[in-house]
């Protein structure tokens, strides 16, 4: 499976894994901050972006992403992940350790707690495509009337993303069909997080958790239950903070990577 990857910069290796859906320019306001003393490595997960494959599971993305950065002889990369994108991360640190030195886990899943009845009952046979499909084909042209070009400090999701990604993000998923990876990765997300939490306490890479205050799709609870089952984690609460995090706060995300680096290639 062929993934799409913006690979810029020199140094000590930083990977970005965007949420569900999502793509590589989700990262925009993170990257410029980092590529000039990191090797920043942003693909578009399987499913996603260009990316060619089908969407797959946390597992079976952390494998796809091992082989893609073991190809680009990445090893020992700080690896952020947001939303979804973080469980992938830990996937990756459970099965690949060799290729994590470090944790950055932006409004991430991870633990059961993370799965709220809403996910379970969207994840069902035949929902989970129903709702993606509403969701993804046809509600986000409607997106595009409301008037987005805001403060990204708000604590709306839609008022943090510039008109023009979200623009292009509608036009990616419904030309793409995303809504099958997204009902993909959600029936996933309740297949495997079992698993996924019971591999937490054998990740022993320091992590830090990112967790907006005002998420109310990974919620701090969740968040606080994930850092307690990881060995090096700690908890950072950004206060009036949404669920985007690399839009709402990518100041926030940078620091966190800093101080991991600093950490992990000292």
């Amino acid at each position: 499976m062929e993934l799409n990857v913006d690979d810029r910069g020199n140094g000590p290796a930083i990977v970005l894994l965007h949420g569900q859906p999502g793509q590589i320019h989700d990262w925009d306001r993170v990257v410029p901050e980092l590529v000039e003393d990191h090797r920043v490595v942003v693909p578009d997960r399987p499913g996603y972006g260009r990316s060619a494959g089908p969407a797959t599971g946390l597992f079976d993305g952390a494998d796809v992403l091992a082989a893609d950065l073991r190809a680009r002889g990445v090893e020992g990369a700080v690896v952020v992940g947001h939303s979804y994108g973080g469980g992938v991360a830990l996937a990756l640190a459970s099965r690949h350790p060799d290729l994590v030195a470090g944790l950055v886990l932006a409004a991430s899943i991870g633990s059961a707690a993370a799965v709220d009845p809403f996910d379970r009952i969207a994840a069902l046979p035949l929902v989970s495509d129903a709702i993606a499909y509403i969701a993804l084909q046809i509600l986000p042209p409607w997106l595009l009337r409301i008037p987005v070009d805001l403060d990204v400090g708000s604590g709306s999701d839609l008022t943090a993303v510039p008109k023009h990604r979200l623009t292009e993000k509608i036009d990616l998923w419904r030309r793409r069909s995303i809504w099958r990876s997204f009902a993909t990765e959600q029936r996933a997300l309740v297949a495997e997080s079992d698993d996924l939490t019971h591999a937490l306490s054998g990740i022993e890479q320091v992590a830090i958790v990112l967790s907006g205050t005002r998420d109310r799709l990974v919620r701090p609870a969740a968040a606080r239950d994930l850092t307690e089952r990881l060995p090096g984690a700690r908890l950072e609460l950004l206060a009036g903070a949404g669920h985007l995090l690399p839009y709402h706060r990518p100041d926030a995300i940078v620091a966190a990577v800093r101080e991991v680096s600093a950490l992990t290639f000292a």
